[in-house]
């Protein structure tokens, strides 16, 4: 490549051109799914929360993440779940924000007596900088 040339870098299945590549957010109400490949039927590795941005390049009805594993599907032929901001991001900056995105883990245990039936949930939700924790405690006689 001369200077005047695209630098282009191959992440995840996608080119970036001089190593920045466009922000996307989540506009489905109910989250999208990432998944290990461009299809609905490989393994999902998480959801993405409504107004979630991420990284990536589109390819077809798939959007490759960059910065991160993972496709997620931009529409459903009649409703977009993706939504193309106007900004970009260098690979660096992609990573970073995977790392500072909060992490939530909810566990719920059953505890029952002859009488009565305990069911505590306990979320904990994890960013770089704080943790918080809430317990919601339900019994039932």
């Amino acid at each position: 490549f001369s200077p005047q040339s695209k630098d282009l870098i191959g992440l995840a299945g996608s080119t970036i051109e001089r190593g920045r590549v466009f922000e996307w957010q989540v506009v489905e109400p109910l989250g999208v799914t990432v998944r290990t490949a461009d299809s609905v039927y490989s393994r999902k590795l998480t959801i993405l929360p409504y107004q979630e941005v991420v990284c990536g390049h589109r390819s077809g009805d798939w959007l490759a993440l960059v910065g991160e594993p993972g496709f997620m599907l931009c529409d459903t032929g009649h409703r977009e779940l993706l939504k193309k901001l106007k900004t970009t991001q260098t690979v660096e900056q992609c990573q970073m924000k995977v790392k500072l995105r909060p992490t939530t883990t909810t566990v719920t245990a059953t505890t029952s007596t002859k009488t009565t039936s305990t069911v505590t949930t306990t979320t904990v939700t994890v960013t770089p900088q704080t943790t918080s924790t809430s317990t919601l405690a339900l019994t039932t006689t």
